[in-house]
C-alpha cells in the first residue's frame, strides 16, 4: 500500500536520499511509474493554467500586433517564454521517467531534486575540505610515529628527516586513505638511527595548518600581475 501512496512522492528523490527509506518495503518501479504520470498530469495541468493566464495578461497586446494572425503570434509568443520551457521540460521528464520504469524497471528521480542533493554534497565536501591540523600518533610495528594530515606533503620522501620535539624522525613510506577522510595523507616515521647521516631535515609543527597549494590558472594570473 505504501507503494501507491507514498512511493510516487519518495521517488521524486535522487538514490542517496532514498537510501533513508531503505526500511520501507516499497517497489521503486511501479512508484516511479505513478510519478512519473503524477508529474506529467501536472506539468499538462499547469501548462493549461499557464496558457489562460498569459493569453489573459497580454491578450490585448497579441491582437493588435498580430491582426488576423494574433492566435499565432500568441501560441508563438507562449512557446518562446522561458516558464513554458520549464513546464515542458518537466512533462518529458515524467514521460521518460515512465518508459524508464516501463522498459528497463529503473527507478529515477527528478533532475531538480538531483542538482539540490549535487550542490549540498559539494558544499559538504568544501566544508570538509578546509585544512586542519595534523594527527600525530603512535606508529605501527616497525614505526614510531604516524602522521595524518589533510594534505599532502610532497616533499616528505625517503631517506627526508623531520625535527619534531627536538628528535629526529625519518620519513620511511605513507600512505593514502579515502579522500572524504579528514585526514586521508598518512606517513610513517621512525626515529633516525644514530649512525645515520641527517639528510633533508625539516622542521615540522603539527599545530601549522597546512595552506593550500594554488592552480594553474591562480599561478599564471600571479605571475602576469607580479611587477617586471
Amino acid at each position: 500500500m505504501e507503494t501507491y501512496l507514498i512511493g510516487p512522492f519518495l521517488a521524486f528523490l535522487p538514490l542517496r536520499w532514498r537510501a533513508r527509506f531503505s526500511d520501507r518495503k516499497l517497489n521503486w518501479t511501479r512508484a516511479t511509474l505513478l510519478s512519473g504520470v503524477l508529474e506529467g498530469f501536472v506539468a499538462f495541468v499547469a501548462l493549461v493554467v499557464w496558457y489562460s493566464i498569459y493569453v489573459t495578461r497580454i491578450g490585448e497586446i497579441i491582437h493588435g500586433a498580430g491582426g488576423q494572425y494574433s492566435g499565432y503570434v500568441g501560441l508563438f509568443a507562449l512557446a518562446v517564454h522561458p516558464l513554458t520551457w520549464v513546464i515542458c521540460y518537466f512533462g518529458c521528464e515524467g514521460a521518460g521517467r515512465i518508459v524508464a520504469a516501463v522498459a528497463t524497471e529503473e527507478s529515477h528521480g527528478t533532475l531538480l531534486l538531483w542538482l539540490v542533493a549535487w550542490g549540498l554534497q559539494k558544499l559538504s565536501a568544501q566544508r570538509r575540505s578546509q585544512p586542519i591540523a595534523d594527527k600525530v600518533g603512535p606508529g605501527r610495528a616497525g614505526n614510531d610515529l604516524e602522521i595524518a594530515s589533510c594534505r599532502p606533503k610532497d616533499r616528505w620522501k625517503y631517506p627526508l628527516t623531520i625535527r619534531y620535539r627536538d628528535e629526529f624522525f625519518q620519513v620511511i613510506g605513507g600512505e593514502r586513505k579515502p579522500l572524504s577522510e579528514p585526514r586521508p595523507y598518512v606517513y610513517f616515521l621512525r626515529r633516525l638511527p644514530a649512525d645515520e647521516i641527517i639528510k633533508g631535515l625539516e622542521p615540522y609543527d603539527p599545530n601549522a595548518i597546512p595552506e593550500d597549494q594554488p592552480g594553474f590558472f591562480e599561478t599564471v594570473l600571479t605571475e602576469i600581475r607580479r611587477p617586471k
